[in-house]
């Protein structure tokens, strides 16, 4: 395990996770970045879904309107970054139009997708300028990726996807792989993250643990034990560097958590796209300005993190996984429940019972 000292001489892992401008902002409790969930339609299959987790043909859409609305709050918040995302951001049909906006705006763009991604609009999203991308692709085995996603087919075309970025010029070290943890995942994670360094030349990869919301509430039996978890993360130290251990499971690190604010497609406003219960404002009632305002040290984890997580040698990068604490312990405030770094933590921790059907 690197030293602070030595995590403080890497300079690429130090400005992906703790960018000067972004500890500026947490330093202030300010919002550098703003997460819109757009749409919640996404043909991505992921059978754990907490975005598009209904059978319902019908998806909820923020207007246009409403979008580039919250894209002019956003400036005068002076917020930095817009992620664009779902559901799958491509399936709103004026994605390009809010990208377009938030760029003449000043903000960098982060696009989220499933990755279904033609010659065609790769191209549009290169020319468009759009500055990071996520790549959700859980394993490159077939017989792997059908034990967690609900259309086989969509694998061969995620690829694909893939590759129509890098080949229309997208930088490889600007598409951030997205990995979900799940039993049958981490039986194959070895080659996962060998294909996403060698072969598609990423630079970072981000393993998400399995979440106790939408369609994950049904699937406990996929959870990984602390062992599976540890497997997964200090592989991905072995290709990427032992400084990656220092951020536990809190994958984008603790400035990253600390700077952003997610509308989800109801309008509610969230700390977090993940946490989905715990909204506190609607943007259908209230400006985005009052509703941070008003809220800000909710929305931004300016709250003490009791436990282990509250004193941990790591805590100048890491504050553990906030939604990891509330799907298990129900509580924001708690230490991350499947954080392999902590001593305390057991084998086997499930769901908490109380949180499953709501």
């Amino acid at each position: 395990m690197l030293s602070k000292e030595e995590v403080l001489s890497n300079s690429d892992f130090w400005e992906m996770i703790a960018p000067q401008a972004r500890r500026e902002y947490e330093s202030r409790n300010a919002v550098y970045t703003l997460m819109v969930e757009v749409t919640s339609q996404c043909a991505g299959s992921c059978s754990f879904c907490f975005s598009s987790s209904t059978t319902s043909l019908d998806h909820a859409v923020i207007p246009t309107e409403k979008v580039l609305q919250l894209l002019d709050e956003a400036h005068r918040l002076e917020i930095q970054e817009f992620v664009c995302t779902g559901g799958d951001a491509l399936a709103h049909p004026d994605w390009m139009d809010m990208v377009r906006y938030a760029k003449e705006k000043g903000m960098s763009v982060f696009l989220g997708t499933s990755m279904l991604i033609s010659k065609n609009v790769a191209r549009q999203i290169c020319q468009l300028g759009v500055d990071l991308m996520c790549a959700h692709i859980d394993s490159i085995r077939q017989d792997v990726y059908n034990k967690v996603h609900k259309n086989p087919k969509t694998l061969e075309k995620k690829i694909k996807g893939y590759q129509n970025m890098l080949e229309a010029g997208f930088p490889p070290e600007r598409m951030i792989p997205l990995v979900t943890l799940t039993k049958p995942v981490i039986e194959t994670i070895e080659e996962t993250i060998d294909w996403y360094v060698d072969d598609m030349r990423a630079k970072a990869i981000a393993l998400i643990s399995l979440k106790g919301e939408g369609f994950g509430k049904e699937l406990k039996y996929l959870e990984p034990g602390m062992s599976e978890f540890k497997r997964a993360y200090e592989y991905r130290a072995k290709k990427l560097g032992p400084e990656w251990l220092r951020l536990g499971t809190c994958d984008l690190g603790k400035y990253f958590c600390k700077t952003h604010i997610c509308i989800h497609t109801n309008g509610q406003v969230a700390p977090c796209n993940i946490q989905r219960e715990v909204g506190v404002g609607n943007i259908y009632q209230e400006s985005l300005e009052d509703i941070v305002e008003k809220h800000r040290d909710h929305l931004l984890f300016n709250f003490e993190i009791k436990g282990v997580c509250g004193h941990c040698e790591h805590n100048d990068l890491c504050i553990g996984c906030r939604a990891n604490s509330y799907y298990y312990t129900g509580s924001l405030q708690h230490s991350d429940p499947k954080c392999f770094l902590n001593p305390k933590n057991t084998e086997e921790y499930c769901y908490q019972e109380a949180r499953v059907g709501k």
